[in-house]
């Protein structure tokens, strides 16, 4: 499973990315708009896990850009909170 992972702060990336290779899983990391759009672009993606505190673009924009380009699932984390899927 190809999986990007959209977080601005390296650490919890780091971590994310770590968690995710353990149980098979190949990462995309981008810790911007521009960057997580540009990954989005051209290859085949399974899902996204998107950081819902991020500068523009938000997260529920990337994520209605990132649905209208591919079938993969988005997820918001959302700290404190649930999982918040579009």
């Amino acid at each position: 499973m190809r999986v990007l992972v959209f977080e601005d702060d390296a650490n919890l990336r780091s971590v994310l990315r770590a968690a995710m290779e353990r149980k098979g899983c190949e990462i995309e990391e981008a810790c911007d708009g521009a960057e997580a759009l540009s990954q989005i672009g051209g290859k085949a993606l399974d899902a996204a896990i998107v950081d819902y505190h991020l500068p523009p673009p938000t997260a529920w924009k990337f994520c209605a850009s990132y649905a209208r380009r591919s079938r993969a699932a988005c997820a918001c984390s959302c700290p404190g909170r649930s999982i918040c899927r579009w």
